[in-house]
């Protein structure tokens, strides 16, 4: 049944993120138009002229705005689905579905995390190309300055490869972690009756407030244990030793932070679920 909510929920979302794509690539494609436009009547000082330079700025300023909607939409879009399709009136229909709540959690979570990624790779191909347009050279020299660092810690034995795949791992437990946690605080504010929104952003706040009052205590224990920076002594007794034992602090780190968030993750979701299941207020 998780199979046929995930169809489900991938055709219904993308009706909104599709079109919204296509949108984005248009207005790129009129501001690169418009960027031509005001190019041949640069030295233009008549009426013309000043409407085409108008016209681009207009445009250039509506494409920056878009390119942070585009990336924000995918999080807003997905908190206002999950509040619509399970705690409003909607959830009657949602909940007699053969479906449990931890199934609507997890379809929810698998649905989101595919179209922020794609939201993410539609806006940095689309930037790639329109920059192209405008400036190839520097963007093969981004791409070539991008490749030598790559390069540079894949040489590292394997901690290098070792630390590339942790941090898109890394990368991909944060975003669970973080649409976890705003569903858990969804799923406990819709207690609140009458007031769903307004306990569900409290909730979400004392959460913020509480984890980062927990992460502090951890690092700060680090910050006066190390003492002196660490790797001052690496760096007068063993220099050449530098990259690996660096890839294998990063290692240590990311592995670190993927699995806070793991724990994070799972944490919310049992908590979501049980108050999906047992303390559920459609009224």
């Amino acid at each position: 049944m998780l199979k046929k909510l995930l169809k489900h929920e991938y055709k219904a979302t993308s009706r909104f993120f599709l079109p919204t794509y296509g949108c984005f690539v248009l207005l790129l494609l009129v501001q690169r138009l418009s960027l031509l436009w005001a190019s041949s009547m640069s030295k233009n000082q008549s009426f013309a002229g000043d409407l085409a330079r108008i016209v681009m700025n207009l445009f250039s300023t509506a494409s920056v705005l878009a390119l942070i909607a585009l990336l924000i939409c995918p999080m807003v879009y997905g908190i206002v689905r999950f509040y619509k399709n399970l705690l409003t009136d909607e959830g009657y229909l949602s909940f007699t579905l053969p479906v449990t709540a931890g199934q609507h959690l997890v379809s929810k979570l698998l649905v989101l995390l595919t179209w922020q990624v794609l939201t993410f790779l539609v806006a940095a191909g689309s930037g790639v190309l329109y920059f192209l347009s405008i400036h190839a050279p520097g963007v093969r020299e981004m791409f070539s300055d991008i490749g030598f660092v790559l390069r540079t810690i894949l040489e590292v034995k394997g901690w290098g490869l070792l630390a590339v795949v942790l941090l898109v791992l890394e990368v991909f437990s944060q975003l669970t972690e973080n649409i976890m946690r705003l569903y858990n605080a969804m799923s406990i504010g819709q207690c609140s009756s009458g007031h769903k929104l307004l306990g569900s952003v409290a909730v979400y706040i004392a959460q913020n407030m509480l984890l980062g009052l927990l992460l502090q205590v951890p690092v700060t224990v680090y910050l006066l244990s190390a003492g002196s920076d660490p790797f001052a002594s690496l760096v007068l007794n063993d220099p050449a030793s530098l990259p690996v034992k660096s890839c294998q602090v990063m290692c240590l780190f990311l592995a670190g932070a993927m699995a806070v968030n793991l724990v994070l993750s799972t944490v919310y979701f049992f908590i979501s679920r049980h108050f999906l299941t047992k303390k559920l207020n459609l009224a």
